[in-house]
């Protein structure tokens, strides 16, 4: 029988700090890059979204961040920022070349960036949510401080991440490890390009089919994303647990379109993939409460605003269904290993969440005579207290 969440109120700080991370390019999009008299009030619109929930008071769905847990939770996302190649510190993917690139342009020229084209003028259109708030920095500080600014934006991102695992299950430690564990499953998506798979794929043209598959340079393990695409990498983490913990664990959409607009501006093939999160927690909410001042005029003018910006790409030149270029029912089975490599760590996750949460005390201890009845209490209260300290 479910109990009556009878937990305080407070205000979840971790919330508040993601939601300002991800919402901080945008008003610098928002008034560097629209014109004022739309930018100003859609950027006064967007301020005012994230000042309501990071202020609403509401029960806690995590505990509060230990001291002893903050001391595992930023080394870690350092030393990931730093593996990762951000900074230039330690070696940086082949994709640093655009990245760089991007930097320069955004701190020399003038905003919105615009570029000669033989069809007249355009503009840079890309997902520039990640490369803003650096920019805005190297802008005022100089060129050379791209490095460390970009380094210290990552970390910031990264740690509010880390902080979000470490607190979402009874066992932090677990968890994180886990995170780390799979990371590098590319190294198993490195061996099938190889080697294949013994028996039912060979080598033979294998290589131009996963090219054709969009699977060959695909980084789909965390440590490959990020080392080449940290913009694409960062959204999903931070934009999961955001969406996580407003869908799954409140069981709230208030804000939760909203969040996912300001996600779109960094990365918007990652935010496809996060439509997951609200399909998963579709039995948790009412769809109607989706329909509220948040996600009406926050989200849904931030997404008008979008829509306007990305049209202004330049067409791609392939483009359409992955069959149309993978032809034959092959491909079904390397998305399938695939998609094999990217579940391991949700499915891991999921079994640690189960263990965590199946009874320490089974129904027959409490059935058997009083002086059995009053150990199985003692190991109850014992299981309880330790449940408390893990927290």
């Amino acid at each position: 029988m479910e109990t009556e969440d009878t937990t305080p109120p407070r205000r979840d700080h971790f919330l508040a700090l993601s939601v300002a991370y991800l919402a901080l390019p945008c008003l610098i999009f928002l008034l560097g890059w629209v014109r004022p008299a739309i930018g100003i009030p859609v950027a006064l619109i967007v301020a005012g979204c994230v000042a309501w929930l990071g202020w609403q008071k509401q029960p806690a769905t995590r505990p509060a961040l230990a001291r002893k847990l903050l001391l595992l939770v930023l080394p870690v996302a350092f030393l990931w920022t730093l593996f990762v190649g951000v900074g230039g510190v330690l070696p940086q993917g082949s994709d640093y070349m655009k990245h760089n690139l991007l930097f320069h342009d955004l701190t020399s020229s003038s905003w919105p960036v615009k570029y000669p084209h033989a069809g007249g003028g355009t503009y840079l259109c890309y997902a520039v949510g990640y490369y803003l708030v650096p920019a805005l920095g190297g802008r005022v500080l100089g060129v050379e401080a791209i490095r460390t600014l970009t380094f210290l934006w990552t970390f910031a991102g990264l740690a509010l991440f880390f902080w979000w695992a470490a607190t979402v299950s009874k066992s932090p430690r677990v968890t994180i490890a886990a995170i780390l564990l799979f990371a590098p499953t590319a190294i198993l998506w490195a061996l099938f390009k190889s080697h294949g798979l013994p028996g039912v794929i060979t080598t033979a043209a294998l290589e131009p089919k996963l090219l054709y598959g969009g699977l060959l340079f695909n980084g789909f393990d965390s440590f490959t994303r990020f080392n080449y695409t940290p913009q694409h990498a960062l959204t999903g983490w931070l934009g999961t647990a955001v969406l996580y913990e407003m869908l799954w664990a409140r069981k709230n959409p208030r804000g939760a379109i909203f969040v996912w607009a300001l996600c779109v501006f960094w990365s918007p093939l990652t935010s496809l993939g996060l439509l997951l999160v609200p399909l998963a927690a579709w039995q948790r909410v009412r769809w109607r409460d989706y329909i509220e001042p948040l996600n009406l005029l926050g989200g849904g003018g931030l997404l008008v605003i979008l829509a306007i910006y990305f049209q202004g790409h330049l067409p791609l030149p392939d483009k359409g269904f992955i069959g149309t270029f993978l032809p034959g029912s092959q491909w079904l089975l390397y998305y399938a290993l695939f998609l094999i490599l990217m579940f391991l760590p949700i499915l891991f996750l999921w079994l640690d969440h189960r263990a965590a949460a199946a009874p320490s005390l089974q129904i027959r201890d409490l059935q058997r005579p009083p002086v059995a009845g009053q150990c199985a209490r003692a190991a109850l209260s014992r299981a309880l207290g330790r449940a408390d300290h893990d927290v």
